[in-house]
């Protein structure tokens, strides 16, 4: 279906939110080009799972594809965990804290020293997961090892919403607030 919007102050609105209702097309682009291209473009085209911007000719400006926006079947490297003290934080370094989204409903990973598993539910960007049992390993190497992964198990739990922006993920709480921020590290 293409939709064509007379005046420049109505077409740009028209195209602003033909890119708002399809974000995660929209994030493909830098802010410059997102403008860029709505200067030129004159009507655009959804078909399935891809938006097509045509300019004033008729013919493509631009073609976004929608990114894979599920969490099943992924695995992420945690790059920064809510500590619970109103700051996000990096991961200590000499530790590896990670998420893996199964097809099943099951989270697993590990929370630095320890492993852990946990049920999840995601469905748009809701997300539920249950506050996730690890394993009971002291690791006193590096030193906060054990606070931060207090810190990271207890940030999953308060999750409720998941963002994914091609190969970032944030996960965040009802007040929105970031929890845990991390990077694809697998499908």
């Amino acid at each position: 279906m293409t939709q064509s919007i007379g005046g420049i102050r109505r077409r740009m609105i028209g195209m602003a939110a033909a890119l708002a209702a399809t974000a995660p097309l929209a994030q493909q682009l830098s802010p410059p080009t997102r403008g860029a291209l709505l200067y030129d473009t004159r009507s655009y085209r959804i078909e399935n799972d891809t938006l097509t911007l045509l300019g004033a000719d008729g013919k493509s400006v631009a073609q976004l594809k929608e990114q894979a926006n599920r969490l099943a079947g992924t695995s992420w490297q945690v790059t920064g965990v809510n500590n619970g003290r109103q700051a996000v934080v990096g991961v200590l370094a000499d530790t590896s804290l990670t998420m893996v989204f199964g097809n099943d409903g099951k989270l697993s990973g590990s929370g630095g020293c320890n492993n852990f598993n946990a049920t999840y539910q995601a469905e748009g960007g809701a997300l539920r997961i249950d506050a996730p049992p690890a394993t009971r390993m002291m690791c006193a190497q590096p030193e906060g090892r054990m606070a931060q992964e207090a810190q990271f198990l207890a940030a999953l739990a308060t999750a409720t919403t998941a963002r994914r922006e091609g190969d970032r993920l944030e996960l965040r709480t009802a007040s929105g607030a970031l929890a845990v921020s991390a990077r694809l590290a697998g499908p």
